[in-house]
């Protein structure tokens, strides 16, 4: 009604320029304006004093439909629990640990996704680069956590820095929004001198609508983008499977960590190969990378060893160590 009364009130003042509307004019402006309201309402309920004396003679009606519109509305509330477990099922956190070392601090990628952190009386600030942020879109809003009871004024803190670390984006505790741009490059711990404490983090690096959804920590997980884009780069048949080119002569094992499966085709190569655990057979050399680059397992599956019983050799790669070969030989099935 107000909105009516506003247009009518400018149509009366409609006489600046010396104009005025006929009669008939000014007549045909109201019933336009009221035939706004109207619009297609039954010929019953077309008036306001229609619509106040149903609802006065209905009040049960009235009463149900506010039943309905609170049942809707507890109805909507209950499909944010769902929404939550599916947000956080998905690809939420974007954040893919790929550490660059730095002296007197030192790390451990824990299973769970988070990452303990040593600082050893740091002598000036030191910066730990986590990994990279390549993969967010440019212009759109993040939200990083995962870092408490810090502050880089006093102790420590999280920022999305550029990758000269002149322009950063602190994250002192709690969580923090910020908007992708192609300057910011990567996640880094920044610790200031005089620091000796180990402490464990959960970062996070999210969409800011799936932060506010849920703002509890899930582990990196690969996004459909990213699956997507893995798959086109794989064009024959040896890539998605996983065959390698033979290994070659004079190889390091210690150099081979790239996910895939390799194949030595004899004692010949085999009998130049550094860090191998069989020098004189055939084998098929699987790596895996359990959680990023720098957590990998070989496994080594060996024709035959010298008796003639096959093997499998295993070791692992950890926080950039590798370490020993184990041997497991099987038992006969008869």
């Amino acid at each position: 009604m107000s909105d009516m009364l506003a247009r009518l009130m400018a149509l009366a003042a409609m006489k600046s320029r010396g104009d005025y509307y006929t009669k008939a004019e000014t007549d045909r402006h109201i019933s336009d304006e009221v035939a706004r309201i109207v619009s297609d309402a039954p010929e019953d309920f077309d008036t306001l004093r229609e619509l106040s004396d149903w609802i006065a003679t209905h009040e049960e009606s009235a009463a149900a439909m506010n039943s309905a519109i609170q049942a809707n509305t507890a109805g909507v509330a209950a499909l944010y629990a769902p929404m939550t477990r599916l947000v956080d099922a998905g690809a939420k956190n974007l954040f893919q640990y790929s550490p660059v070392s730095v002296p007197e601090i030192s790390y451990v990628i824990n299973n769970d996704g988070s990452v303990t952190v040593t600082a050893d009386n740091t002598t000036t600030v030191r910066i730990l680069v986590l990994g990279f942020v390549t993969n967010l879109d440019d212009e759109k809003k993040y939200t990083l956590s995962g870092i408490t009871g810090g502050s880089y004024s006093s102790s420590y803190g999280f920022a999305i820095a550029t990758s000269n670390a002149t322009g950063k984006v602190f994250l002192n505790d709690g969580h923090v929004d910020f908007v992708k741009t192609s300057e910011l490059h990567q996640l880094e711990l920044v610790v200031r001198a005089g620091q000796s404490w180990t402490k464990t983090f959960y970062p996070m690096l999210c969409t800011a609508e799936d932060y506010k959804t849920s703002p509890e920590f899930v582990p990196y997980a690969p996004s459909n983008r990213e699956l997507y884009e893995e798959v086109e780069t794989k064009t024959t048949l040896d890539d998605i499977y996983g065959i390698k080119t033979a290994i070659q002569n004079g190889t390091d094992l210690n150099d081979m960590t790239a996910p895939g499966v390799y194949a030595c085709g004899g004692a010949t190569v085999a009998s130049t190969l550094i860090n191998c655990p069989t020098t004189s057979e055939a084998f098929i050399l699987c790596v895996d990378a359990v959680m990023s680059s720098t957590r990998i397992i070989q496994r080594l599956y060996a024709f035959h060893t010298n008796n003639g019983i096959p093997a499998i050799y295993m070791r692992s790669l950890y926080s950039g160590g590798w370490g020993a070969w184990y041997r497991f030989e099987g038992t006969a099935v008869t």
